[in-house]
């Protein structure tokens, strides 16, 4: 029946629909599928569907056996397992680490570096070339510190990766750091000048906000509460410090996330009371709004790691704790509500996002049919290589 309307009518009725109708219809004739599949469609239903419509979702990743599931906001108890294409051995290195979401496509990775994008409800997904997290010099003892991110930069209509690389010896003053950038585009990492700030030891997941992704940071060389944040513009490929609120006390640990289209910062006063901040207008400081204040009677301990998303009707936040637990914080009642989530072994990497067809291959001969092992290689040989040298650092993704 829509075969009869003219294109522009059949693209605009589509354009309406929610992802989940439009992969269900993609079965009803070869044109409808090619017209659902096709790249300007699926930027139309991203700009006019994505932000007010599409559905929430969360990602769990269950590193023993290396498992991905995901579930909808609506129905977190039933979760979903996807096939993952960096499943391996259940060992340090196939554990799986969360990099970052993006206008529905996952990246994530392992501990070898192995980096992928998904997409869990197309199940379309891309590997990276293999770029070593390997940093050695001659006589010194080194430690590497890396943290990711990854996002969309809408000048050049790309996703792109980054890896923060950081070194230090351990005897001396030596210092370095790097900064690589791979685009879904050109495939390939490349180096762009660093950051002059030293990473902290927790945080290495960078939290997207618009077109720039956040870390917390510190100006000393080694930093253990760092309290700076920094943000790396993905159009321009640059640093810039974006201002923190003002926190005062001590025994005071904080964490980046984000609640619907703001930066959040949680800032956990041990055995006192958590703040989830929020900053309403990015890049302004006075902008920075204390959405709420919990205290122990109502969550104990009080860990929260960062903050997910709010509920459908806005009235409730989810919080992933320390633990690796999932609770709804309730704003208007000021209580707090377990989820229950289908996984057996805790705790596990969460993720959340929303749901949208946009693909992470590299072109059209790339489809579902890809095989969810990837094919022995350059890159591939270059991996094995690297892994039977013996790994030698001690990485800590977040």
């Amino acid at each position: 029946m829509l075969d009869r309307f003219p294109p522009e009518i059949q693209t605009d009725i589509l354009s309406r629909l929610s992802v989940d109708d439009l992969l269900r219809f993609r079965c009803i004739s070869k044109s409808w599928c090619a017209q659902i599949d096709d790249a300007v469609f699926i930027k139309a239903h991203l700009k006019k569907f994505f932000n007010t419509c599409s559905s929430l979702y969360l990602l769990f990743a269950d590193s023993h056996p290396n498992s991905l599931y995901f579930a909808s906001f609506e129905s977190l108890g039933n979760a979903v397992e996807l096939d993952n294409p960096l499943k391996g051995p259940s060992d340090a290195h196939h554990n799986i680490k969360m990099v970052g979401s993006c206008n529905g496509l996952i990246c994530y990775g392992n501990a070898a570096g192995t980096i992928a994008l998904l997409n869990p409800l197309t199940t379309k997904h891309h590997i990276l070339p293999f770029l070593p997290l390997d940093f050695h010099l001659e006589g010194k003892s080194t430690w590497g510190a890396w943290a990711f991110g990854f996002g969309y930069d809408p000048i050049s209509d790309d996703y792109k990766v980054v890896r923060l690389g950081q070194y230090l010896c351990l005897f001396d003053q030596f210092f370095d750091t790097e900064t690589m950038v791979c685009s879904l585009k050109a495939n390939t990492w490349r180096r762009i000048p660093g950051m002059s700030y030293v990473l902290g030891f927790d945080q290495k997941m960078g939290v997207l906000v618009g077109d720039s992704l956040h870390w917390l940071v510190g100006r000393h060389r080694i930093v253990l509460n760092p309290n700076l944040i920094v943000g790396f513009n993905l159009e321009v490929e640059e640093f810039r410090e974006v201002p923190a609120p003002e926190l005062i006390g001590e025994n005071l640990s904080i964490n980046l996330g984000v609640v619907g289209d703001w930066l959040s910062l949680t800032a956990n006063y041990e055995r006192m009371r958590l703040d989830v901040w929020v900053m309403k207008e990015y890049g302004e400081e006075e902008s920075w709004s204390r959405l709420i204040v919990i205290k122990p009677n109502e969550l104990a301990p009080l860990k929260c790691m960062r903050t997910l998303a709010f509920s459908k009707k806005g009235d409730e936040l989810l919080l992933r704790l320390v633990d690796g637990s999932l609770v709804w914080y309730n704003l208007k009642e000021k209580s707090v509500k377990s989820v229950e989530i289908p996984i057996a072994v805790t705790p596990f990497v969460v993720e959340a996002f929303r749901g949208s067809l946009v693909s992470p291959c590299l072109n059209k001969e790339e489809t579902d049919a890809k095989k969810v092992r990837p094919q022995k290689g350059k890159n591939n040989r270059k991996r094995d290589e690297f892994l039977s040298k013996g790994f030698k650092l001690v990485l800590k993704w977040g």
